[in-house]
């Protein structure tokens, strides 16, 4: 088939294709190629480098400002949205233009890192124009107009180019020239005839590194002034020199941020997922049935409830509602990746809490002003515009920027949700010790359906409370408090063997079915534990292992729970009758009530 008809099928078929609605812009991937080699019935798949031709030569919308096939240089480094990092300097050229932006292709080049082995960036005009250097290729310079008359005749003409180049090019120029003539401008990013007159005219030369008035030895700032060589051509020091304290990025190497497996990210943000084969499934969004599916094989998610999905930048991106950059970031932190040009991190935050960690104590972690309380009756209208000024940022920025209103939310909102966990889980255990001591039996108080719910919620509320002790344990909440916030943590089990143990405090008859001269008072755990290791004894049976058998069955009682403790009477038919009802010992409350005190300044 020939080039041109090719070229005509290729245009027809490049109109009907798009992507999640928008215009056709991964160019090189499989799935395109064989589709359109369907399309045009080839006899075998086109070249990559073939497609390239065909995109290039497409018959887009005329390019605005940037046209298609010049080749341009990018002015610095240059962090793109989708992670990529490229050098300064690097080729690129535009291929098309649609009402969405530049479809562009960079120039391989070893010390820059791709996102896309396509090395294709789908891209907007105001963002390619802060990164663009067209000022080489452009085939028409914009010409400013000469009204000066003087200036006119000085030139030679009435009409000039700004020639825009480096601090190091200007310098060559200087070397290679011997005229003295500047114009002194008001604003370089717009340069106009106003700038052109005797009024604006100095006359300066270099001594060594400062450049001087020839006159009055004033010196002068290069990135304020227009050079005029010997031929009347002007040179401008560009934008990007005269930036100060440049801030370099650091950039990752995306193969190993992609490897991190999506499992351990969950983990991580505590979204929670079910295993169905080779599958987990988990729900980012709220809805009632799980709809996100995680390929465990190939790390790849895909939520069939708004139908997006991708790696695990994107699935971040996704759940913290953040942008593919600080995902990256994200990611990189959490996992302990070092950046690939050994740049620190600075927009690494000093605090990260993950989006569903926030919302478990409480807080809404995307704008922090929905976790103020806001009364127009009682606040003026410039108090909550400055309340609004303050708090417009994500609770993560606002730790990380203003950590004193930070923590004020946090006593506010988080630690009243604290004290009402800790107050209710020993709430629960007191009726828990309540419901046995009700039983003439206490296995039958504990084998309660009372006591079992109320021990159920304990177990949830335990692992609840200590999850938001955790998360608030990340923050410096403890200067608000007064004191160590993880004290509160609580530990389920040991609560319910202290209660196991009080309720033998007050004298307990073991009453053994099997065998009746068993039958002893016990008054505390220890007895009853030295009354299990007696009954076990008799049927060790050979003495002269006897010694070894002991200390290996007193080691197994010794770290009996309540649980081993109750399931061993059940098994041997056991029951634990009160010698009396009234309790005389409480179970000790891990808390002063007096320690939380939630207050909000601001």
């Amino acid at each position: 088939m020939r080039e041109a008809d090719l070229q005509k099928i290729y245009n027809k078929w490049r109109k009907t294709v798009t992507i999640d609605g928008l215009p056709f812009t991964w160019l090189g991937k499989e799935e395109n190629i064989e589709a359109f080699s369907r399309f045009a019935n080839l006899d075998k798949p086109v070249e990559f480098g073939q497609m390239l031709d065909l995109e290039g030569n497409y018959d887009s919308e005329e390019c605005n400002m940037f046209e298609v096939k010049k080749i341009y240089k990018t002015k610095e480094d240059y962090n793109l949205e989708d992670g990529s990092f490229i050098k300064s300097g690097t080729s690129f050229f535009v291929i098309s233009k649609d009402k969405y932006g530049y479809n562009i292709i960079f120039e391989n080049n070893d010390k820059c890192y791709f996102e896309h082995d396509s090395r294709k960036y789908y891209i907007d005009e105001l963002e390619l124009e802060q990164f663009a250097d067209s000022s080489k290729v452009s085939s028409k310079k914009e010409e400013i107009k000469i009204k000066d008359k003087n200036v006119i005749e000085f030139l030679g003409k009435d009409s000039v180019v700004i020639n825009n180049i480096s601090k190091d090019e200007l310098n060559e120029i200087l070397d290679k020239n011997k005229s003295y003539s500047w114009f002194k401008i008001n604003n370089k990013n717009k340069i106009t005839s106003e700038d052109f007159t005797n009024k604006n005219y100095i006359a300066a030369l270099k001594e060594k590194e400062d450049l001087k008035d020839i006159y009055i030895k004033k010196k002068y700032d290069l990135n304020n002034l227009v050079y005029v060589d010997d031929n009347k051509n002007l040179y401008l020091v560009k934008n990007t020199e005269n930036k100060t304290d440049k801030e370099i990025e650091p950039f990752y190497n995306l193969d190993k941020i992609k490897e991190i497996p999506l499992e351990d990210v969950c983990n991580r943000l505590g979204v929670n997922t079910s295993s169905k084969g080779k599958k987990l499934w988990c729900n980012i969004r709220g809805e009632k049935t799980p709809s996100c599916c995680i390929n465990i094989d190939k790390n790849y998610w895909y939520d069939f409830g708004i139908a997006t999905g991708g790696d695990v930048i994107k699935f971040v991106s996704e759940v913290e509602k953040i942008n593919t950059k600080e995902a990256i970031y994200k990611l990189a932190d959490m996992f302990g990746i070092d950046p690939e040009n050994n740049i620190p991190n600075k927009n690494k935050f000093n605090l990260y809490i993950s989006n569903s960690d926030y919302r478990k104590i409480g807080i809404e972690p995307t704008r922090a002003t929905l976790n103020l309380d806001i009364n127009l009756e009682k606040q003026s209208l410039d108090e909550v515009i400055k309340l609004e000024k303050a708090f417009s940022k994500s609770m993560n920025e606002l730790a990380n920027s203003n950590e004193e209103l930070f923590l004020e939310v946090l006593n506010k909102k988080s630690i009243p949700i604290i004290y009402n966990n800790i107050k209710n889980y020993y709430d629960c255990l007191s009726r828990i010790e309540d419901y046995i001591n009700e039983k003439e039996n206490i296995l039958t108080g504990f084998h309660s359906l009372e006591t079992q719910l109320y021990m159920n919620y304990s177990k949830e509320l335990a692992d609840t409370l200590n999850n938001q002790l955790d998360i608030l344990s990340k923050t410096n909440i403890d200067k608000i408090v007064g004191f160590d916030i993880k004290e509160n943590k609580v530990d389920f089990k040991k609560n319910i063997n202290d209660i196991f143990s009080v309720c033998l405090e007050n004298g307990v008859e073991v009453l053994s079915q099997e065998i009746p001269e068993h039958n002893k008072v016990i008054k505390n755990l220890d007895e009853f534990k030295d009354y299990i290791l007696d009954y076990k004894v008799p049927e060790l049976g050979d003495v002269e292992i006897i010694e070894e058998k002991i200390s290996k069955i007193e080691r197994e009682i010794k770290s009996y729970t309540y649980i081993d403790l109750i399931n061993w009477c059940d098994d041997n038919d056991i029951e634990l009758v009160p010698l009396r009802k009234e309790k005389t010992i409480e179970v000790e409350k891990e808390i002063t009530e007096t320690k939380i005190l939630p207050k909000m300044k601001i």
